[in-house]
C-alpha cells in the first residue's frame, strides 16, 4: 500500500471519529495534523515495506533449509557424443574432456554476439573401438554411410535380400579383434520405434560363421547399485546424475557379445557369398576389410523400418561439465576455504593432503580419520542478505528524508558521493551480466583437522556446470579432444541436440516442487498423483494435464490388445523458449521418472492435445 492511500485512510478515519464530513476533510484539518498524518503515513509506508522483505526472506531461508542443492541446484546439460579413438577395446576415461564454442546474443548490443565455451565429459567408462559402421543392406539396396546425418544408394539388388534381413558392414581399418562391440541405435521415424526395438531384441545377429547374442546396455558394467560403490564414494550428487543420463539413453545401445576375429577368407567368405549374390558387381565400390553382420529381423519389420534406423560405433553419453584444481595450505585446525568458479558448482572430485592421503567429505567407520572436509553452500556469509546496492538505496533514502541529521557533515557532498558509489555498483553488474558470471550462492570448503601444529598442503578437485547454458548445442557441431591424451585422431560429434541443463530452482519453483511433494508424499498412485507430478514436471510448457483408461495393439503377432494408462498434454502455445528438441526430452524423462515412481502395472502411452 502506497503513501497516498496510507494517508487517505487515515484521514477517513480521523473525520469519523472528530465528528467532520468526509467531503471536507482535507482543509477541515490544522496544517500541523495533515503533516502529522503525513509524517505517519510515511513511516507505516516504509513498515510495510520492510514486512514484505522480510517475509520474502524467510519463505527463502526456510526453503533453502528444506530444499537439498541436489534438488534445487544446477543441473547439466547433457547429450550423445561420437568420438574418434586411436585404440581398439580401451575405455574411455570420464576426466577426458571435450570443448566447443556456442554463441549467444549480448543482451547489451542485440548486434552482437559473443561465444562461451562449453566443455563434455562422459559418464560411464565405455571401451571404445576404432572400427566404424560403412555399408547397411536391405530389401534390394545397399547403402554406404558416410556419417551419422548423410548416407548415400550406392547399389541396387538384382534380387531383393529376404524379408526381415539386414546386413551390416563394419569397417575394420586395422584388421584388430573387436570385443563387446557396442552399437548407438537411433530410430528417426516415432511410429517405427516401438516395432523396431520389440523385434530387435527378437533378433538372431551372425557373423564369421557363428550366432552372436545382442544385449540391450553399455558393453561396461554399471558400478552405480553395487554396495561397495554406494558406501565409499564420495560424489554421490554426480553420481546420482551420472546414472539418470545413463537410463536416459541406454535404450539406443546394445552391445554385442563376444569377440569379432580379425577378418580372414574363411571367416568371412561365407558373407560376402550370400550378399554378393544379390548385388553383383560391387566389390571394386566395397573397401576392404569389410566385417559383415546379419541381422534376422521376423517379417513384420518390413524394408521401411530399416530405412528409419541408424547404427554408430564408437558414442558415448556425456554431460556438461568442467573439471578444476585448487591448491591449498591448511594452517590450524580450522580452514575456511572458497572454491571460485565462474559457473554452477557441482561436485567435489577428490581432496588430498601433501602426504597424498585423500580427505574424505564423510566419515567411514572402517578407518579412524584426522581430517574431515564438509561443503558448504552459502552458509558462511553475512546475516543480512542484502545486496550493497540495496543498502546505498536505502541510505540515499534515509539522506533525503532525514536531511537535518547529515547537516553536520555535508548533506549535499554527501549525497553526491553516495550516488557516485551507486553508479560505480550498477557498473560493475552490468559488466558481471555481460561477462555471464553466474550469481549463486558462495560454496565453501571447510577442512577442520587434529593436528592443528602442523602446516599441510593439500589439493581440491571439483566439478562445476554451465547450468541451462549448455542446452541448445545443435546436432552435427563438432568438439575438440583433450590435448592432454593422444587417443582421439579427430575431432568429436554431437549427435543429438543437448537438452536437460538448468540453473538454480528460482524461489517460486521451489514453492512448486514443495507443493508436490505434500499432496504426493513421493508416491504416484492415484490419477491425481500423475496430474501433479505432470504439472510439476513440465511447469509452465502446458496448461492441462488428462489421465484417462484406454487399450492399445500390441506389437507382437501373437498378442492381442492390453490395457493403458493415457497421459494428454495441453501444450502451451505461448511459451517460445522450449525447443522441438527439449520437449521432446521432457516428455521422455516424464515416462522414464514416471515409470519408475508409479506403483501402477498398467503401461503408460503419452499423447499430445492438438
Amino acid at each position: 500500500m502506497d503513501q497516498d492511500r496510507i494517508r487517505d485512510r487515515i484521514l477517513r478515519r480521523a473525520s469519523r471519529m472528530w465528528g467532520y464530513s468526509e467531503s471536507e476533510t482535507e482543509n477541515s484539518f490544522d496544517p500541523l495534523v495533515g503533516l502529522l498524518i503525513s509524517a505517519c503515513a510515511s513511516e507505516l509506508e516504509k513498515l510495510s515495506f520492510e514486512q514484505e522483505n522480510s517475509r520474502a526472506r524467510i519463505i527463502d531461508r526456510i526453503l533453502e533449509v528444506m530444499f537439498p542443492e541436489e534438488v534445487a541446484g544446477a543441473l547439466p546439460a547433457h547429450t550423445i557424443l561420437q568420438v574418434h579413438p586411436s585404440q581398439n577395446n580401451k575405455p574411455i576415461s570420464l576426466y577426458n574432456s571435450f570443448a566447443t564454442k556456442k554463441r549467444v546474443q549480448d543482451i547489451y548490443n542485440p548486434q552482437e554476439n559473443k561465444e562461451i565455451e562449453i566443455t563434455f565429459s562422459p559418464t560411464i567408462p565405455l571401451k571404445l573401438t576404432t572400427a566404424k559402421v560403412k555399408y547397411i543392406a536391405y530389401g534390394n539396396e545397399l547403402i554406404e554411410q558416410e556419417s551419422f546425418f548423410f548416407d548415400e544408394k550406392i547399389a541396387k539388388g538384382v534380387k531383393p535380400l529376404p524379408a526381415g534381413e539386414l546386413w551390416i558392414g563394419i569397417e575394420n581399418t586395422n584388421n584388430e579383434p573387436l570385443e563387446d562391440l557396442q552399437f548407438f541405435i537411433n530410430v528417426n521415424n516415432n511410429e517405427h520405434k516401438e516395432l523396431f526395438y520389440h523385434y530387435l531384441k527378437l533378433a538372431t545377429i551372425s557373423a564369421q560363421n557363428k550366432n552372436f547374442t545382442l544385449r540391450n546396455g553399455y558393453n561396461v558394467e554399471d558400478k552405480h547399485l553395487d554396495l561397495q560403490h554406494i558406501i565409499t564414494k564420495n560424489n554421490n550428487s554426480l553420481a546420482s546424475i551420472y546414472n539418470e543420463v545413463n537410463q536416459v539413453y541406454q535404450p539406443n545401445f546394445y552391445t554385442l557379445k563376444g569377440v569379432l576375429e580379425p577378418i580372414s577368407p574363411t571367416n568371412n567368405k561365407e558373407a560376402e557369398t550370400q550378399l554378393y549374390s544379390h548385388f553383383p558387381n560391387i566389390e571394386e565400390q566395397v573397401k576392404e576389410n569389410i566385417l559383415w553382420i546379419k541381422f534376422e529381423f521376423s517379417t513384420v519389420v518390413h524394408t521401411e523400418v530399416f530405412r528409419s534406423v541408424r547404427f554408430m560405433l564408437s558414442c558415448v553419453p556425456v554431460i556438461n561439465i568442467g573439471y578444476k584444481k585448487l591448491p591449498q595450505i591448511l594452517k590450524g585446525s580450522l580452514n575456511i576455504f572458497p572454491l571460485p568458479t565462474e559457473h554452477h558448482f557441482l561436485d567435489i572430485d577428490y581432496i588430498i593432503d601433501g602426504n597424498q592421503n585423500r580427505i574424505d567429505l564423510k566419515k567411514h567407520q572402517s578407518k579412524k580419520q584426522d581430517t574431515v572436509a564438509v561443503v558448504r553452500r552459502g552458509g558462511v556469509a553475512r546475516l543480512d542478505n542484502r545486496e550493497a546496492t540495496e543498502l546505498l538505496q536505502y541510505l540515499l533514502e534515509v539522506i533525503k528524508n532525514e536531511a537535518a541529521a547529515f547537516a553536520a557533515v555535508g548533506g549535499d557532498y554527501t549525497k553526491d558521493v553516495l550516488k557516485e558509489i551507486f553508479q560505480h555498483i550498477a557498473s560493475l553488474e552490468q559488466r558481471k551480466d555481460k561477462q555471464g558470471i553466474v550469481k549463486d550462492n558462495n560454496t565453501y570448503l571447510i577442512i577442520s583437522t587434529t593436528k592443528s601444529e602442523e602446516q599441510n598442503n593439500c589439493e581440491v578437485a571439483f566439478w562445476h556446470t554451465s547450468g541451462a547454458e549448455g542446452n541448445g548445442l545443435r546436432a552435427g557441431t563438432k568438439c575438440s579432444p583433450p590435448t592432454q591424451t593422444s587417443y582421439f585422431t579427430a575431432p568429436a560429434t554431437i549427435l543429438k541436440t543437448s537438452v536437460g541443463g538448468r540453473n538454480r530452482l528460482t524461489s517460486e519453483e521451489k514453492l512448486l516442487e514443495l507443493r508436490s511433494a505434500l499432496l504426493s508424499r513421493g508416491r504416484i498412485v492415484t490419477i491425481a498423483d500423475i496430474e501433479a507430478f505432470g504439472m510439476s514436471h513440465f511447469k509452465s510448457a502446458i496448461t492441462t494435464i488428462e489421465v484417462t483408461k484406454g487399450t492399445k495393439k500390441e506389437v507382437s503377432t501373437t498378442q492381442g490388445f492390453s490395457r493403458t494408462i493415457d497421459i494428454y498434454l495441453t501444450k502451451n502455445n505461448t511459451t517460445q523458449n522450449i525447443s522441438p528438441e527439449e520437449w521432446e526430452y521432457l516428455k521422455e524423462s516424464f515416462m522414464l521418472k514416471l515409470k519408475s515412481a508409479s506403483a501402477n502395472m498398467y503401461p503408460y502411452r503419452l499423447f499430445e492435445k492438438r
